[in-house]
């Protein structure tokens, strides 16, 4: 059972999150709105303050995308 002082919690952190990074959320929309289908390769590059680049992909199953729809019908419970 999740205890209800820890969903809170993890409301206010998302919040921080999302306040923190403006440009994130039209960015997911927009992807959302058709391009993430199945087969949908994502191509990450995680940059650290040095410059050292760490990159790595990969390629979206249904399994995902059913992820996908639960964690977005969770974030429009947040808001």
């Amino acid at each position: 059972m999740v205890n209800p002082m820890d969903f809170l919690k993890l409301k206010k952190m998302w919040e921080d999150f999302r306040d923190g990074h403006p440009r994130m959320m039209p960015f997911a929309r927009a992807i959302a709105a058709g391009y993430i289908k199945e087969g949908t390769v994502f191509d990450l590059t995680v940059t650290d303050v040095e410059g050292n680049a760490v990159r790595g992909n990969f390629r979206l199953t249904e399994k995902d995308l059913e992820l996908f729809r639960d964690l977005a019908e969770l974030a429009q419970g947040i808001r």
